[in-house]
Order: structure tokens, then sequence, then C-alpha cells
């Protein structure tokens, strides 16, 4: 049985091969899916290349590739294209698993429709929060309908979704329900393998107190309250923050740290890997703040939590869901921010007790654990997904599949 899916990444085709330039989605990406189906499609978008770009490739002889236009941003004449591309995914497999939202699935999904086959969702966001803080630039009655009229697309696109995966327990599916809200489910894709895991003693009385934060420098990652909040409490004790991302705001970052007077404290990273450079600095830190305006169910935060380290965030997405209340803060409140961060840096005993519940909280997502329920899922779609009305997810657990 086939299944096709997509992702929001750019492609590159060498030759008659396609490859991943960020090594994100390799052939181990869909390992999962092709333990339940046969052979898989995969939508992207795709340019062409005249070099051999030396990473991951991404098809075999299971993984197909289709690619569409390589459209950016606003281009309105390269995404007309793709849509018209998207159009003859309709009969080319047996299942469709979209991740969304995304352009790409929006597109695949307007075809699915026209032509009434049912369709599944892996929900890994919420596009309306995505598009209001990233047209912050713009006047905010502006910005607050373009999030109306993005929220609107997407709800038409889960009218023809008959079951979501999502990556959150509850928080997306409440927001953005399935055609047939039995069929939904959550399950983290976050794949934490027991070499991430260790219960890590720190020194949490240190000389210099080492922050972390990991994420893509853009303005929806909320790095201007994480400065503003640092900047108010500077000078209670020595420390340092870790920024590790890569982003167009970099060198407007650098500026706003240097006009706080903080410049000295923050160190730019720029991009590391997993292996090659994350862990250290995680081990070697005592506080993980996440300042992001959106997420769905943030991995950097998990990631930080399996290695016992303590963790403030804003209250985001599905956040809650794992990080309890008192270590949260509102989004873009500065203030309140930096008392959350004093009370604890300050507080080697409080960050000890975070550091302690945080590691038993992350076992539950194991990937043992969880890759066991996204199977089941997975599974129910591939027997029942032409007649998902008929045999529901919840149905198909009650019975005992």
């Amino acid at each position: 049985m086939k299944l096709l899916t997509t992702h929001e990444l750019h492609y590159l085709k060498y030759k008659d091969a396609y490859f991943d330039p960020k090594n994100l989605t390799g052939n181990n990406h869909f390992f999962e899916l092709l333990d339940v189906f046969d052979d898989l499609v995969l939508v992207a978008r795709c340019k062409e290349i005249a070099k051999d770009p030396q990473c991951q490739r991404v098809d075999n002889d299971r993984i197909g590739f289709l690619p569409v236009n390589d459209f950016r941003g606003y281009d309105l004449f390269g995404r007309q294209v793709a849509l018209l591309q998207c159009r003859k995914i309709v009969g080319l497999a047996d299942r469709y698993w979209l991740r969304s939202p995304g352009s790409i699935a929006s597109m695949v999904g307007y075809w699915l429709r026209r032509a009434n086959v049912p369709y599944f969702s892996h929900l890994v966001g919420n596009p309306g929060e995505v598009a209001e803080y990233t047209t912050e630039h713009v006047s905010k009655p502006i910005s607050k309908l373009i999030r109306k009229i993005i929220e609107f697309q997407f709800n038409s696109y889960m009218k023809g979704c008959y079951g979501n995966l999502s990556v959150t327990e509850r928080w997306l599916q409440e927001i953005y329900p399935s055609a047939e809200p039995s069929n939904d489910m959550g399950a983290s894709d976050v794949n934490l393998s027991y070499d991430i895991f260790k219960e890590h003693q720190r020194d949490f009385n240190p000389k210099v107190l080492n922050i972390v934060n990991i994420a893509a420098l853009l303005p929806y990652k909320g790095h201007q309250f994480l400065f503003e909040a640092l900047h108010y409490i500077r000078n209670q004790r020595e420390w340092c923050l870790h920024l590790i991302g890569e982003g167009p705001i970099l060198e407007k970052l650098k500026y706003l740290a240097k006009d706080l007077k903080i410049i000295d404290n923050v160190v730019f990273h720029g991009h590391l890997g997993w292996a090659n450079g994350i862990i250290d600095i995680l081990d070697n830190a005592h506080l993980f703040v996440l300042s992001s305006l959106t997420e769905g169910m943030p991995r950097v935060l998990l990631e930080a939590m399996a290695r016992s380290l303590p963790v403030i965030s804003t209250d985001v997405g599905g956040v809650n869901e794992v990080v309890s209340n008192e270590y949260l803060v509102p989004i873009k409140d500065s203030n309140c921010l930096a008392k959350k961060i004093s009370d604890y840096w300050n507080s080697p005993l409080k960050l000890e007790k975070m550091s302690i519940e945080n590691f038993e909280k992350i076992q539950d997502f194991r990937f043992d654990r969880l890759s066991l329920l996204r199977k089941k899922w997975l599974t129910w779609m591939r027997d029942y997904g032409d007649r998902p009305s008929e045999r529901t997810w919840e149905q198909y657990i009650q019975i005992g599949g």
C-alpha cells in the first residue's frame, strides 16, 4: 500500500536524485511510515542544481519524490504553478497524510477535496499564530486580519481531513479538530532516543550561570523579550546566554544586545548539530529558556528536559502539557520573564527541584512509547482510511487495535 505525504522544506535535485540540504528528512526520517506502508511518495518544493550538494539523499527504492515549483514567500505566480503541479497527486497513492499547516499540504488538500478523496493530517502547529506574529511589521489590525484569513483557509482544509495525528496531546486538536474528531490523536513526533536521556547532576550555584536558548533567529521566536528580560536583571549575578541558531535577524539581535548593554554576556553560536555542540552546551548549562511567541511541541525544550535541565518557557502551544504552570510566563512579557528567571537563578534548590521534575516528566516522551502510539494510529489509517467514519480510531482502539 502506498502513502503520499508532504513537507515544507526546500529540497534539491541533482541528476536523478533528491536531497535535503538541512539534513532533516533523510531516509531514516520516514522509517515509521515505511514500517506500516509499502511505499512512500513525498511532495515538496524542489530546485534542480548542477553540483552534488553533499547532503542527505531522500529518495530510494521505496521513497518516491514528486517535486513542485520552488516558490518562496509571497511569490504568487510561483504558488500558482505549484498548485497546478499538485493536481497530479489525485489517485497517486492509497492514503494521503499531509504535514500541516503548510502551503504544500493546503495545495494537495485542495485537489483531494475536489476529488472527494479522504486525507489525514500530521498537525504540527497553529497557522493563525504564525501568520500574526510573522506580520507584526505591518499594522496590528492588518496583522489580525491576516490571521483570520489564514485561520479561515485552514479550517476549510480541515473540513476535508478525516483524522489528525497531532504533536500535542490536546491543544492542537482542540483548536483544529478534523471532520471526524473521534479519529484525532495526540503523540509528539519528537523522537527522543535512549542516548539523549541523561540524569545529569549539576552545580546550581556556579560562579557564572549559563542560560541556553535554541531557536531559529526569527521574530516570532521572541529573542527580543528574552534580551529585555536579561537587561532588567543583568547586574544581579554573573551569567552568560548561549544563543544557538541562525536566521535573518542575527545582526538586529546583536545590535539589540549592544543597545541593552548585555552584548558581553551573549554568545551567538550560530547553527550547531546535536553531536557537535548542542549536547555539550546543554550539559554545561544551568537553565534553558524558551521565549517563543508560538510553538507546537518544541523539540529543543524536550531535549533540554531529557538532559535534566531546568526550563522556563512562554506559555505557548502544547508546552503546558509537559511544563508545570509555575515555570511558564505569558508571551511578550519581558518583566514577568525577568522576575521568573531571577526567582530561579538565585535559588539553587529550586533549580535542582526543577531538574529532577523535568527528567521524570520527560520519560513519557521516550521513543519506544510514542513510536508505538504513532504506529497504531498509522495502522488504523492504513486499514480504515477509505472509510474513516465507519470504523473510527476510537472504535479501533476499543476493540483492541
